[in-house]
């Protein structure tokens, strides 16, 4: 029996897991956030990239199913509480609630030091309601380093909200074949909720949410920084829709870093290059200049 790659972890909820190692130093911690139904077999890939490179730092794994694109958003927020939760602790250890203010940031004993890894439009759902949540509890700007950004953002549009349903979905048959009617149903859904302004259109809303600065900064100097990695051969992800954002994010001062690759599929492009992978994380996580 292959041995289980979160074993270490502790399981919050069946899809919350954190991650303490031995050499924990305070305020350091990694939010990953899988793509739509990842595998542990694949998730354990990033546990140990990060382990290995980040080895004082608690992780924070979330995992992103089907559901989370079905639910309302208030249900899925009410899911993340615990992983909120976890994170709200962190910031207690570090001085939070007897910071002091000064221009209106907290004075920590302790600054904390936290990044956001996501991945795909399951990552960036579950990012953007995380948010929400401690933006709620805060009622200030989540203390985020930044974010690293993997086969994600996409636009807004009806083929992508079918990729993004079905991708993760059984293509043997005959389930198959009931999950293109699905994915079409829910896809079809989603549109017409978003013409009848029940909600914002879901890729759009996970676009600004990631970039709004009231969300997130980091708590050094509320400066940001924000980076992308992408491949022209990503059939799920355009490429030229991460680096719309990424322009975007150029264009507000944020502090920009891309990886591009030519051929790698969707969320395996680490498999390419370790290192110049290594490289865009380190880039967010030490805050180094692109």
């Amino acid at each position: 029996m292959a041995e289980n790659p979160l074993k270490d972890f502790s399981h919050l909820t069946p899809t919350i897991h954190l991650y303490t190692p031995p050499t924990y130093q305070k305020g350091q911690l990694i939010v990953l956030l899988s793509w739509m139904g990842a595998a542990n077999k694949h998730i354990a890939k990033y546990v140990q990239f990060h382990q290995k490179n980040f080895p004082n730092a608690k992780i924070l794994l979330l995992k992103s199913a089907l559901t989370d694109f079905i639910y309302p958003y208030a249900t899925v927020q009410k899911s993340l509480e615990p992983a909120a939760l976890a994170i709200l602790s962190l910031l207690e250890e570090c001085g939070y609630k007897s910071a002091t203010m000064v221009n209106g940031r907290p004075e920590w004993e302790t600054l904390p030091h936290i990044m956001f890894h996501l991945f795909s439009n399951g990552g960036m759902n579950i990012a953007t309601q995380l948010l929400t949540v401690l933006h709620r509890h805060l009622k200030a700007p989540a203390p985020i380093v930044g974010i690293v950004c993997d086969s994600a953002p996409v636009d807004g549009s009806y083929w992508r909200a079918y990729t993004a349903i079905t991708q993760s979905l059984p293509k043997r048959f005959p389930i198959g074949i009931a999950a293109i009617f699905a994915g079409h149903g829910l896809a079809a859904l989603q549109q017409v909720c978003v013409v009848l302004r029940q909600y914002e259109q879901p890729e759009l809303l996970y676009r600004r949410t990631i970039a709004d600065e009231k969300m997130h900064e980091d708590p050094r100097d509320g400066s940001h920084r924000i980076a992308y990695v992408a491949s022209k051969g990503d059939r799920l992800t355009p490429w030229r829709d991460v680096g719309s954002h990424a322009e975007g994010m150029r264009e507000k001062g944020w502090r920009v870093k891309e990886l591009v690759y030519e051929e790698t599929a969707h969320c395996n492009h680490m498999a390419k290059d370790k290192n110049a992978y290594l490289d865009v994380v380190r880039f967010v996580w030490e805050r180094r200049e692109a």
